[in-house]
């Protein structure tokens, strides 16, 4: 039989632990309050027992890592589906997301990417991060530099989380100037970053 418990944020670990899925109530009151956008700030609720972002993202590297042992990619829905089966309070809404996909793609661990028609999560390679991303796109540009706006989208298409502020910049060019042995020049009307030699 399946079994699916609604209760409060206060509901006792073991009783979310016995069921098969466990609904918090405060998500579904604050997605119909907020017309089906459950979008908050994600410390709003204050649940002592609910699991922690860290610990979650260690779950969803063992069940990547499991499939990449047994040769098999990590549906999304599969991993949805793992997340709930060994947790059943599971819910992205009390992380501040709507879905899990999102959850995904703005975590720096992980990569959501499409084969068909189907979407898959990945790690992202070991030490792979925004800026050695940018210095290899930049540096795959050679001489003649690459054009500041579409380092932005090829950043953005990498890391669709991405934004500046996270960085401590208002503005993307000042990123840009950031990265280390970035110089940021004139073409016309346009701006260019090229990789000096170090």
């Amino acid at each position: 039989m399946y079994v699916v418990v609604m209760g409060e944020n206060k509901t006792p670990r073991s009783i979310r632990m016995a069921c098969d899925k466990f609904v918090t109530l405060e998500n579904l009151i604050d997605q119909d309050d907020n017309g089906g956008n459950s979008r908050k700030k994600k410390d709003s609720r204050k649940n002592p027992e609910a699991l922690t972002r860290v610990f979650v993202n260690k779950v969803i590297s063992d069940i990547i890592a499991d499939n990449a042992n047994n040769g098999r990619q990590t549906h999304l829905g599969e991993l949805g589906s793992k997340l709930v089966a060994i947790y059943p309070d599971f819910d992205t809404r009390n992380y501040g997301y709507s879905s899990l996909s999102r959850m995904i793609e703005e975590t720096g661990e992980f990569k959501l990417y499409k084969n068909a028609n189907a979407y898959y999560v990945t790690m992202r390679e070991s030490g792979e991060d925004v800026y050695s991303f940018a210095i290899r796109t930049i540096k795959g540009e050679g001489p003649e530099g690459l054009d500041i706006g579409e380092l932005s989208n090829r950043i953005h298409a990498e890391y669709p989380s991405f934004s500046p502020k996270a960085y401590g910049y208002s503005q993307f060019q000042k990123f840009v100037s950031s990265v280390p042995g970035a110089r940021i020049f004139a073409e016309g009307n346009t701006k260019k970053v090229v990789l000096e030699e170090q």
